[in-house]
């Protein structure tokens, strides 16, 4: 993992259209860029109200991935992830931290991250650079 920021604050507009909800005690915002041999080849962010995860559960406990850390933690009871997948172009922020050119093409990946309830407790954005991931994608077809 490269640079790391975390960050509590209120949830801004589409955040709160992603959950479904305005999360009252606000959300905890992780980014970070992933690194392969030393070059860095992702930028992620993970959105999730503070309710479900608090920056100070983050400090003691945090390895690079929001998705482990839940599962470890056993709460809240996880069912199934929503990924949109698009080409898109770097902006200037993105391009700085992979040390790309702004408009660069990346994956990107719009994910949303549900309990067994239903409720969606992470909203992830994802920016990989071409040529250094594969990706498998299985659709279910029916009940």
């Amino acid at each position: 993992m490269g640079d790391f920021h975390l960050e509590s604050r209120p949830a801004t507009e589409e955040e709160v259209k992603a959950f479904g909800r305005q999360p009252a005690s606000g959300v905890t915002s992780l980014t970070r860029v992933i690194l392969a041999e030393s070059r860095p080849v992702a930028y992620l962010v993970d959105v999730l109200p503070a309710d479900v995860l608090q920056a100070s559960e983050v400090e003691k406990e945090f390895k690079g991935s929001v998705l482990d850390l839940l599962i470890s933690r056993g709460t809240p009871e996880l069912s199934n992830s929503r990924t949109e997948i698009n080409a898109v172009t770097a902006t200037a922020e993105i391009a700085r931290l992979l040390g790309i050119q702004r408009g660069d093409v990346l994956l990107m990946f719009n994910s949303f991250l549900y309990t067994t309830s239903g409720q969606v407790v992470d909203y992830l954005q994802s920016y990989f650079l071409p040529g250094y991931f594969r990706f498998h994608v299985i659709r279910r077809v029916g009940g």
